[in-house]
Formats: structure tokens, C-alpha cells, sequence
């Protein structure tokens, strides 16, 4: 531990019993727990970089902060880090050989946020996602199937369900509307991971309270074959990321009540992880997302069966837990409402263009989550008749979810 090095982990502060304190969080959730640290010790943060001993951190506090910090001190709160897998120490790279491996000698992917975000005993699930399409702000449920019309993509959050569930709700409320019920769906999550790749499949069987969806090989082979390039290098990051696994929850719902007559679900779930910045800039970017795009829109042509594109996104995340340094006002939230219609509107138009113009300007200033599914939504759609369906915001937390529906 001469020169200790964080990890690529999250950072957020929080008030506990009126006390400013540090939150870390592991986005790839190996460390499956926070961790809560002493203000004063974020100023050490930035110096557990791999090229600061520990006499440079003690020095670094000092001049921040005014005050000593003994060794003995610095050692205890680094061993705390490692404890909880924060640091990149050899405890962590074996803890992590471990559970990687476990996940890919399994022939399914388990359901990773059972009993966590959602009820891990069946029933309950069920009458959890019954709430959030009867409850005063969910769509209700359809009397019939209303319209011959195919859903041929959807945006749905992926925003926790206990604060997203009835904007999920009317995103899958059209699924039941149609009478015509895709036989694959190409789900587009985001990666909120550290990620080398663009894109990252898994063609591991999605397992949840209730039941098992399968991917459709066969449709990811073809993938796989006109790409010509290893897309399941890094399949491990869909171990505990949850923007597939909520949408999954609310198909098998929806086939479950609603689906009795129609095919059997199958998926093709799909990380996403780019910047507007990175695609714009980075030629050798572009040309790897532009190759794996044509690739699968070329699939999807030669399929023989209807594909619907979903795409898992949030909105912008804005406030002091995503570093402004004072809590929204009315003012600042009106302007986030007003970019966020004026990007939704986009959307619906399919106007590529304008959308990528405005993530250009606004994807860092309001830390928007959803640009890469949004983006590859907009490529891989045929042009459909769009519109906005719901559109929800939690205050504080400030992570905007939208839906809308392309038929």
C-alpha cells in the first residue's frame, strides 16, 4: 500500500443526523455496499491515484485542511477502502476473479436486484407492478388491445422502480395496446460501468421472480457474424447492471396478463456506453459505432420476424448528490423541464440531427444518462410515427424519466 489507488467509483455527499459526510458507491457493484467517510477525508480522494505515497497524501491533507493527519490514521482509513473493495488492490482483482467467473461459467444471468428494487417473492412482484399501472399516476390497463398498429421501439426509464414505476407502466401499456406483438425485442441498456467497449452483449438467459427469458441466439449469431468482431468480451458487466433487468420485469408482466395468444418473449440485451463528445471527436469511435449500427440494422432487415427496439434511458440528473454546488431552484428546474421537451420533441420527430446537436450542448451540463440507447434508438428505427406518452421528474434526487412510443 506505498501508492494506493481508488477504484473508478462513485462519489456523492450526504447529510447523516445533520453531519456532511462522503458517500462511496461501486457502479459495478462488486463492492455491493456504500461506504460513508469522514468530509475531511474527501480531500484525500483525488491523491489515492496511484502516484502518491502515503507521505504525499499526509502532506496534500495538510495543506487542504490545515491539520495533521497521523500515519496510523491514514493506514486505518486505507484499509477500510480495501475492506470494502474500493481499493485497486490485490484483494480486490482476486475477490473479483471470483465472481466473474462464477457469473460466466452460469448458464443464466441472475435476477440481481431481487429483494432489492423490486419483491423477491413472486406475488408480491406482481402486485408491486399492478400498483404502478393502477395507481393515480399509471395508465390503468387496457380494456382490449386497441390497435393493430406495432410498437417498433419504446424508451422506458430505468430510474428505480420505486420512483419510476408509473412512467414504466404507460411505456408498456401501449405493449398491451397492440395487437400485434413483436416476436424479438432488442433491448438498448445503458452501462453506467467503466466499460472498454461500445457495445456489450450476453447471450445468457435473463432470470428474474418471474421466470426465465431467453435470448434469441440464433438472431445474435447472424449479429455477431456481420460484425465480425468479439462482442462479448465484456458480457460480465450485465451481471448487476439494471437498466435490462427492470425492462425484463415489465415484459414478462405484460406477456403474462396480457400475451397468453402471443410468441414467447425473447431478447438481444445490449450495453451501450459512449459520450456525444467521444463519437464526435474520435474518429477511430465513430467508425467502430457506425460498423456495429450497419451491422445490426442489416440483421434486422434480413430477420424474418418483427423486432422491437427498446430503449433504456433516464434524463438529466441535476442537484447537489451529482455535484451542483447548491440545491435546484425553481428556476433552474423549469429550464432542465424546458431542454428536456424540447429534446423529447426531437425524439419523436426522429430528427437525429437536432438530438445529437442539443446532447452536444447539453449532455455534460445536466449530466444526461441516456444518450447512448437514445442515440443508437434513433438509428436503428424505421421511420415511425412518434410521440411522447409520460414524462415524470423526482425533485432532489433530480433524475428525469421520460417514455415515448414509435408505432
Amino acid at each position: 500500500m506505498k501508492n494506493p489507488k481508488l477504484r473508478a467509483v462513485q462519489f456523492f455527499p450526504v447529510m447523516v443526523e445533520n453531519k456532511r459526510m462522503g458517500c462511496l458507491h461501486d457502479p459495478r457493484k462488486i463492492s455491493d455496499k456504500p461506504l460513508l467517510i469522514p468530509w475531511e477525508y474527501v480531500t484525500l480522494l483525488p491523491y489515492l491515484d496511484g502516484n502518491h505515497s502515503l507521505l504525499d497524501i499526509q502532506a496534500e491533507y495538510t495543506r487542504h485542511c490545515g491539520d495533521l493527519l497521523f500515519k496510523e490514521d491514514l493506514i486505518e482509513f486505507l484499509q477500510k477502502l480495501d475492506h470494502y473493495l474500493f481499493l485497486d488492490s490485490a484483494r480486490f482483482h482476486e475477490f473479483e476473479a471470483r465472481i466473474k467467473q462464477a457469473f460466466l461459467s452460469a448458464q443464466v444471468r441472475p435476477a440481481f436486484y431481487s429483494g432489492l428494487s423490486y419483491a423477491s417473492d413472486p406475488k408480491k412482484l406482481r402486485e408491486e407492478l399492478t400498483h404502478y399501472f393502477t395507481s393515480e399516476k399509471g395508465p390503468g390497463f387496457p380494456a382490449r388491445q386497441e390497435t393493430s398498429k406495432r410498437v417498433t421501439g419504446l424508451v422506458a426509464p430505468h430510474i428505480d422502480l420505486s420512483s419510476g414505476g408509473p412512467c414504466f407502466a404507460w411505456a408498456y401499456s401501449e405493449m398491451i395496446r397492440s395487437a400485434m406483438w413483436p416476436d424479438l425485442f432488442i433491448i438498448l441498456g445503458t452501462c453506467h460501468a467503466g466499460v472498454n467497449r461500445l457495445f456489450s452483449l450476453t447471450d445468457k438467459s435473463f432470470q428474474t421472480p418471474l421466470g426465465t427469458i431467453h435470448c434469441d441466439k440464433n438472431f445474435m449469431k447472424l449479429l455477431s457474424k456481420a460484425y465480425g468482431s468479439d462482442l462479448y468480451a465484456e458480457s460480465f458487466l450485465h451481471r448487476s447492471e439494471h437498466t435490462i433487468e427492470f425492462q425484463i420485469l415489465f415484459l414478462q408482466f405484460i406477456r403474462e396478463g396480457f400475451g397468453a395468444k402471443r410468441p414467447p418473449l425473447k431478447i438481444c440485451p445490449i450495453l451501450c456506453a459512449f459520450t456525444p463528445g467521444s463519437l464526435s471527436e474520435n474518429a477511430s469511435e465513430k467508425e467502430t459505432y457506425t460498423g456495429f449500427i450497419e451491422s445490426l440494422r442489416s440483421v434486422i432487415a434480413d430477420y424474418d420476424q418483427s423486432v422491437c427496439i427498446i430503449a433504456s434511458a433516464d434524463l438529466a440528473h441535476m442537484g447537489v448528490k451529482f455535484g451542483d454546488p447548491r440545491p435546484l431552484d425553481r428556476f433552474a428546474l423549469d429550464a432542465c423541464f424546458r431542454k428536456d421537451q424540447e429534446m423529447l420533441d426531437m425524439i419523436a420527430r426522429q430528427d437525429k440531427k437536432g438530438f445529437l446537436d442539443h446532447m452536444m450542448q447539453e449532455y455534460d451540463k445536466r449530466r444526461i444518462c441516456g444518450f447512448p440507447p437514445l442515440t443508437a434508438l434513433l438509428d436503428l428505427i424505421p421511420p415511425s410515427e412518434g410521440r411522447l406518452i409520460d414524462y415524470k421528474h423526482s425533485i432532489g434526487f433530480m433524475g428525469v424519466y421520460l417514455t415515448i412510443n414509435t408505432s
